[in-house]
């Protein structure tokens, strides 16, 4: 827990700042990871379509991987400075639930929908696993931010 100065430092706003920061982070870089391993989330697709050594492989598997693995640790940083409320997680939770539903609602056929950033259609599981991600986030972001009073 932070102590009560560093706590002062960061007011009310930069609290819901804080707090949608660690969620984006923490989903961002966990989301990432499952994307990017496609027999995940698409078996049906060959596994070279990101995984490789090739020196397009090594950006677009491993450095991806490792800058987005680092969101994990920018996460821990930024929560060592903020602090969250129980209604601000849930503001968070419901922000990412738009944006998978922004994401993946052309499986649903929602018209306005848009599409993840990767090089295959994302099917279910993707979905799925993006919704989990969220969850997950909000869960991380409620350990590691002290809370303040709603």
């Amino acid at each position: 827990p932070v102590d009560g100065p560093l706590v002062d430092r960061v007011p009310g706003p930069m609290a819901a700042l804080s707090t949608l920061a660690v969620v984006w982070l923490v989903e961002t870089g966990v989301w990432t990871v499952v994307a990017l391993n496609v027999p995940l989330v698409r078996p049906d697709l060959p596994l070279d379509l990101y995984v490789g050594f090739d020196g397009y492989s090594l950006w677009a598997y491993w450095g991806i991987l490792v800058t987005h693995a680092a969101f994990l640790a920018e996460a821990a940083l930024v929560a060592r400075l903020g602090r969250t409320s129980r209604r601000l997680l849930v503001g968070a939770l419901a922000v990412a639930l738009a944006n998978d539903l922004f994401d993946y609602g052309h499986l649903l056929g929602l018209p306005t929908a848009g599409h993840p950033p990767v090089r295959y259609d994302p099917g279910v599981l993707l979905a799925a696993a993006s919704v989990v991600t969220s969850l997950a986030a909000v869960w991380v972001a409620g350990r590691l931010l002290p809370r303040r009073p709603t």
